[in-house]
C-alpha cells in the first residue's frame, strides 16, 4: 500500500507531465541565472580583483614560479609576481629555462612550487595541456591551478579561484582576439570604434589620416557608419590598410539621422550587438534595435 507523502509525489509529478508549461517555469525559476543579461568584465575590474584576491589571503604566497597562460592569463600572472615578488613565466619559455625576474635579486636554482594563473577556465582543455607539459618535465614539482574567473562546473579543473562567473560574460581584454563568441553576428560603427573621433570635420584628408583604435583580429560581420557614401571610397582604402576584416559596409546617404540610419540597418542584417563610441547613441540604439550595444566609451554593455 502506498505512503499518503509518495502517493502525493506520484500526482504531483503526474500532474507536470499534463502541464508542461508549469514545468518549463519550474525549470526558468530553478536556472534564473542563465537569463540574466550579459555584462562586460573591463581591464579595470580584472585587475582590482586580482589585487583584492591577493589581499584576501586565498591565494597563498609560497610558491617558486608564477607561469600565466598567454596571453590573457599571462596579464594577471605578471600582477601575482610582481605583489609576491616571484619570478614570471610562460609554460613553453619555462620549459625552454626561460625566467623573467629582476635583475637586482638572485634567481632561484629549484622550483618545488609552480603556480599556473589563467584569467578563466571554462573546459579546461588549455590549462591541463598545460598542467601536463609541466609535470612530464618536473615530475617532482608541487604545481597548482589559479583562475580568476570559473564557472562553477569548472571549479573542479582549479585550485585556487578568485569569483564564480554564473553566465559567461565578454571579456574587454578578449573582445579583439576571440570571434564574438558570446554574443553571436557582430555589427560596428567605425569613428571613435575602429578609429579615434577625429576633432577636424570629415574630409578626404581626415578619412585618411584617421588613427586606428579598436581593430578586431578576426571578420566582423557588417560595418554601419553614418559617413556619407561620397567618403566609401577612401572609407575601403582605409579598412584595407589596417586590416579591418568585414562582409558588408553600409554608409549614410542622407535621408536619416544617425541613430535611425544605425538602427535600420542592424535590424535588417539581423546583428545580435553592435559596438558604438557615444554613450547616448548606444542607449538610444538599444532601446530601437533592444540588442545589447557595447559603448566603447564606457566599456560597457547597454540593454534595451
Amino acid at each position: 500500500m502506498l505512503s499518503y507523502e509518495k502517493g502525493l509525489r506520484i500526482k504531483f509529478r503526474s500532474w507536470l507531465r499534463k502541464h508542461r508549461v508549469c514545468k518549463a517555469m519550474l525549470w526558468s525559476l530553478r536556472h534564473l541565472h542563465l537569463y540574466k543579461q550579459p555584462r562586460i568584465i573591463n581591464i579595470e575590474e580584472g585587475i582590482l580583483a586580482t589585487l583584492d584576491w591577493i589581499r584576501s589571503g586565498k591565494l597563498p604566497n609560497d610558491f617558486d614560479v608564477i607561469i600565466g597562460i598567454p596571453r590573457s592569463g599571462l596579464m594577471f600572472a605578471n600582477i601575482i609576481a610582481s605583489r609576491f615578488g616571484r619570478p614570471l613565466s610562460t609554460p613553453d619559455s619555462f620549459l625552454r629555462g626561460e625566467v623573467w625576474f629582476s635583475h637586482a635579486h638572485k634567481m632561484p636554482t629549484k622550483y618545488d612550487r609552480i603556480l599556473l594563473v589563467e584569467d578563466g577556465v571554462r573546459t579546461g582543455r588549455v590549462i591541463r595541456r598545460a598542467y601536463a607539459s609541466l609535470k612530464s618535465r618536473f615530475p617532482d614539482a608541487e604545481i597548482k591551478i589559479a583562475s580568476l574567473y570559473v564557472p562553477r562546473l569548472s571549479c573542479k579543473y582549479v585550485d585556487y579561484y578568485y569569483a564564480i562567473d554564473k553566465r559567461i560574460n565578454p571579456q574587454e581584454w578578449e573582445l579583439l582576439t576571440s570571434s564574438s563568441p558570446y554574443l553571436g553576428k557582430l555589427a560596428t560603427d567605425i569613428d571613435g570604434v575602429l578609429c579615434y573621433d577625429s576633432p577636424d570635420p570629415i574630409s578626404a584628408l581626415s578619412v585618411k589620416n584617421a588613427k586606428p583604435y579598436l581593430i578586431p583580429q578576426y571578420k566582423i560581420d557588417s560595418i554601419i557608419t553614418s559617413r556619407s557614401e561620397e567618403w566609401r571610397k577612401e572609407t575601403e582604402v582605409w579598412l584595407e590598410k589596417h586590416n579591418v576584416k568585414y562582409h558588408h559596409l553600409f554608409m549614410s546617404n542622407g535621408s536619416r539621422s544617425s541613430i535611425e540610419h544605425k538602427a535600420y540597418y542592424i535590424e535588417a542584417i539581423k546583428a545580435e550587438w553592435f559596438w558604438e563610441s557615444s554613450h547616448a547613441e548606444a542607449q538610444a540604439l538599444a532601446r530601437l534595435t533592444k540588442i545589447p550595444i557595447l559603448c566603447v566609451e564606457t566599456m560597457s554593455l547597454i540593454h534595451g
